[in-house]
């Protein structure tokens, strides 16, 4: 058996995040892993499906998701019959994109309102990010950036989805309701 490749988060970290947190990162190695596949490197599949794997793993381990097994398993299953299977579900990079994607928005939303309501201000949320990123390792960096890129475009598309939109504001596509 090989070392993990996220040993911060199965010594225990895994378990501080919530169950949106925890898919939205898995969804991140799910759309890594594909676009290697599209793009035919085999290597970047192998590792990134590795990680997808592991992370599901720690999610199944969590007791706090007991009742949500069967999904978390069936979504782990469909995702590595699409990567490295014969494709029974006839599943797509797009479709996984979708299940995906709203936890990650889900997840970013949440984080901002658990700031704002702490009564946190930004210059102290700011140095408080800035004294984690000192505390990282390069991996750990490389995917704080990854995230912080990924927050950065869809606040491009928000601003110009809200310049088209009359109900600016208003969620198009709102995430799925995950009870904690």
């Amino acid at each position: 058996m090989t070392a993990p490749v996220h040993a911060g988060l199965s010594a225990g970290r895994w378990t501080e995040l919530s169950l949106l947190e925890q898919l939205a990162n898995i969804g991140s190695e799910v759309g890594r892993a594909s676009r290697a596949k599209s793009s035919g490197k085999e290597e970047r599949l192998a590792a990134a499906l590795e990680r997808a794997v592991e992370l599901f793993d720690l999610t199944l381990a969590d007791s706090r998701w007991r009742g949500r097994r069967g999904e978390i398993a069936r979504a782990r299953e469909v995702v590595c019959d699409f990567l490295v299977g014969a494709n029974q579900y006839g599943s797509t990079a797009e479709s996984l994109d979708a299940y995906f994607v709203p936890f990650a928005a889900a997840a970013g939303r949440r984080r901002d309102v658990e700031l704002r309501t702490a009564g946190q201000s930004q210059a102290d949320a700011d140095r408080a990010g800035v004294a984690r990123f000192v505390q990282m390792s390069d991996r750990e960096r490389e995917a704080y950036y990854l995230a912080s890129n990924r927050n950065m475009l869809r606040m491009f598309d928000d601003a110009r989805e809200a310049d088209n939109d009359p109900n600016e504001g208003f969620a198009r596509d709102a995430p799925p309701v995950i009870p904690e």
